[in-house]
């Protein structure tokens, strides 16, 4: 048997190290497009990070406040990522003398500025819709953003 079958199984070593030999090539191939895609990837959220910008939010925000005629505290920047609510004649704990209607508007404005924008540079830019039912609003006011 093993000469009626002596070519049947060269021809299928032969074959058998050329197809290993391609899936070798292949998985380098496979390796280079996955360290690009990564390499894209950071490139990405590097260049998000420029876009990310809390200096834009904080002058919305304070020109929200400004628009509804509140004008003794604003929001300032506090860090990198970080802002925080100051009155003019007061340095500490001014979101302690905030009133539930101020800290309400703070917290709408803050919520807008959200749903303008992304929470965080790895974040995919994606549509939203928005629904408020709130008294103070038209019930059920859809904002497309």
């Amino acid at each position: 048997m093993r000469w009626d079958y002596d070519q049947t199984l060269s021809q299928f070593e032969t074959d058998e190290g050329a197809i290993l030999k391609k899936i070798l090539k292949l998985n380098d191939e496979i390796c280079g497009f996955e360290k690009s895609i990564s390499s894209q990837t950071d490139l990405i959220k590097l260049q998000q990070k420029n876009t990310v910008n809390i200096d834009e939010a904080i002058s919305n925000i304070n020109n929200g406040l400004n628009d509804l005629g509140i004008d003794n505290f604003r929001i300032v920047k506090f860090s990198d990522s970080l802002y925080k609510i100051v009155r003019e004649n007061q340095s500490e704990d001014t979101f302690q003398t905030l009133s539930e209607g101020e800290k309400m508007i703070i917290s709408f404005l803050y919520f807008r500025e959200l749903c303008n924008g992304k929470g965080s540079a790895t974040e995919v830019d994606k549509k939203k819709i928005v629904v408020i039912d709130d008294p103070i609003f038209k019930p059920f006011t859809y904002f497309c953003i």
